[in-house]
């Protein structure tokens, strides 16, 4: 197999037997962090359930439904598949899906049968700093993704170019190379090396004002929510009855000893006394009508951040499947939009350097990724008589056996052909 080959090649030379060292290059550059750590992106998809829900909707609406690959050349689509189910690349595509919407990046590490060094300097320090690269005859041979959270910063040049991404994993501090990484970085602004994803305005606090001289910012979008989700849990909990019992003429260690046994009940037990003086007065709360507004004012901030609307199938009464199919139209072009980014990145840093350091013109092979289901050619009867008819002049278009099975598939009951007796 294509794959086999390739990998057995890979083993005649082991990673760390096959580093080099190559040129140095004398850079300046500038560094650049996310603007919310990425680490705090998962914290938020695991704790809060409406921003699972928004992620694993968008994911699913994005990649859900796979797709497969074309191709001018047979050869190259034949390696790009058996790749493809190596890496697993239906289920890279919903982790990239989720997490470059989500947090605007998703990073995914190439696998190489071998590397070299190359040897950079340090914008700030002036010192060498070497990073493992491919070797110059090096092939393709796997695709794994990072973890994002590992991801902490990246140092560039002034005109862009990325030397080197920061990551810290596990204690580990290491320099990723570009050369290595493939960066799905989605909604760039002002061109900055990361992405930004629908998440980010509201881990993001406001801009601020100045009232009386003093400055004040809005918390994350977030935060607030958070808070209020704590204040709702409070005040369910202050809103089950309290009551108070008042024994005005009755002793001291009496009052006690009643106190011992109120306290002993359960909530839905009565309590029982013959004292004429009992009064009980019940404890309410204050009305919960400002914090349903501010529920409902961040509840429709996060619908809007997560620009996904089937949340409201469940919470808003009123919405209707009519409604949804109406938002699932707009939505689709926002979907579109995200799978079309997602197709070029795979082609050229997945698709397209597997064929080149596998000695294929990737242009020449013109391999895509489509997404959904191929469609099958519908086949009518009237095509295969004119199969027939084509075979019957002699023109090599199909075979007598293949146009059978056609014809078995369609439902034709066809007899068994004879079998022609080998010793005459």
């Amino acid at each position: 197999m294509f794959l086999k080959r390739l990998m057995e090649k890979a083993s005649i030379r082991p990673i760390a037997e096959s580093v080099q060292h190559s040129i140095t290059y004398m850079t300046s550059g500038t560094i650049e962090y996310p603007i919310i750590p990425f680490q705090q992106y998962i914290d938020y998809y695991l704790s809060d359930p409406l921003i699972m829900s928004a992620a694993d909707y968008i994911e699913q609406a994005v990649a859900g439904m796979g797709g497969y690959t074309t191709a001018d050349v047979d050869i190259a689509k034949d390696g790009i598949d058996e790749f493809n189910s190596q890496i697993n690349l239906d289920e890279l595509h919903l982790k990239i899906a989720k997490w470059t919407t989500l947090s605007g990046d998703f990073f995914l590490e190439r696998i190489y049968d071998a590397y070299e060094v190359e040897t950079l300097k340090d914008p700030w320090t002036s010192a060498k700093v070497e990073i493992t690269v491919p070797a110059k005859d090096a092939a393709l041979v796997d695709v794994k993704p990072l973890p994002l959270s590992s991801i902490v910063s990246a140092v560039r040049t002034y005109d862009g170019t990325i030397l080197w991404y920061n990551r810290l994993y596990k204690g580990q501090q290491t320099k990723l190379s570009p050369k290595l990484v493939v960066h799905y970085r989605w909604n760039v602004v002002d061109e900055k090396a990361f992405g930004t994803g629908w998440l980010t305005s509201m881990l993001t606090e406001g801009v601020g004002f100045t009232i009386k001289g003093k400055t004040r910012k809005r918390e994350p979008f977030v935060k607030l929510k958070e808070k209020l989700d704590d204040a709702s849990m409070r005040l369910a909990i202050k809103a089950i009855p309290r009551h108070v019992y008042v024994f005005p003429a009755m002793p001291l260690d009496i009052l006690k000893e009643a106190q011992s046994r109120l306290e002993k009940l359960e909530p839905e037990q009565d309590f029982l006394t013959n004292s004429k003086e009992l009064d009980v007065k019940e404890v309410g709360v204050s009305s919960r009508a400002v914090l349903e507004f501010f529920w409902k004012h961040i509840f429709e901030q996060f619908i809007m951040g997560t620009q996904t609307h089937h949340i409201r199938l469940f919470t808003t009464p009123g919405f209707t499947e009519a409604s949804a199919k109406v938002a699932d139209a707009t939505m689709e072009r926002k979907l579109m939009a995200i799978r079309r980014f997602i197709k070029r990145i795979t082609e050229r840093e997945i698709f397209d350097e597997f064929l080149r350091t596998h000695g294929i013109d990737p242009v020449q092979a013109n391999v895509r990724w489509n997404w959904g289901l191929k469609e099958e050619p519908k086949i009518e009867v009237e095509h295969l008589i004119k199969f027939a008819e084509l075979l019957a002049q002699g023109a090599p278009v199909v075979r007598l056996d293949e146009l059978r099975g056609m014809l078995k598939r369609l439902g034709f009951m066809l007899t068994e052909e004879k079998q022609e007796n080998p010793r005459g």
